[in-house]
């Protein structure tokens, strides 16, 4: 309950910047379930770059995995086809 894991698409942009018109964190509202939070983001995945993209559900979820990745005790792996 405290996080999600996303497929994110190549080509959607995990964050909106100039000239982005769709982003992954524009659509988290979605996703809100009645009486909590926004989801957060607590990593990023480049635009091109497909792949899993953790989403907290909670604050301290976020806080706790945010500083995970900061941390660096995710172990991420990156194949390329």
């Amino acid at each position: 309950d405290d996080f999600l894991v996303l497929n994110k698409p190549a080509g959607l942009a995990v964050q909106g910047g100039t000239s982005i018109k769709h982003d992954l964190d524009g659509m988290l509202h979605c996703l809100v379930r009645e009486g909590s939070d926004r989801p957060r983001l607590v990593h990023r995945l480049d635009r091109e770059t497909s792949g899993c993209l953790v989403v907290a559900t909670t604050r301290e979820a976020a806080s706790r995995l945010g500083r995970a990745f900061r941390e660096r005790r995710v172990h991420k792996s990156y194949l390329a086809i």
